[in-house]
């Protein structure tokens, strides 16, 4: 099964990437397909370190990769405090109306 992890990452230190790679390693080692939105981040030169403003950061191309992943997932998990995040509250939303399973995180308890 495939899993897309959904959180708060603005205004949080490092894009709380260490959290959201913790997240994944877990849910990897229980037998999930983890897509991440850090993970992805990281692969088109992302660096947590520096501030949005610094980087060539286009969140346009990050929302419409993010709702690709969430359509190729089978559910998503989603990080807690996530509902103080736009971004992870309209991740939740387009999944409820794609009726894909949704997993509050770490217990993995449906929601």
């Amino acid at each position: 099964m495939t899993v897309y992890l959904a959180g708060k990452m603005r205004g949080v230190e490092k894009f709380n990437f260490p959290r959201f790679e913790a997240a994944a390693k877990d849910l990897e080692s229980k037998g999930w397909t983890v897509l991440s939105p850090h993970r992805m981040d990281l692969e088109i030169g992302f660096d947590p370190n520096k501030t949005l403003e610094a980087q060539n950061f286009h969140i346009e191309d990050c929302v419409r990769r993010d709702v690709d992943a969430i359509i190729k997932s089978d559910a998503i998990a989603l990080l807690p405090r996530w509902t103080t995040s736009a971004g992870a509250t309209c991740e939740y939303y387009l999944a409820r109306w794609l009726r894909k399973k949704i997993y509050q995180y770490p217990t993995m308890q449906e929601i």
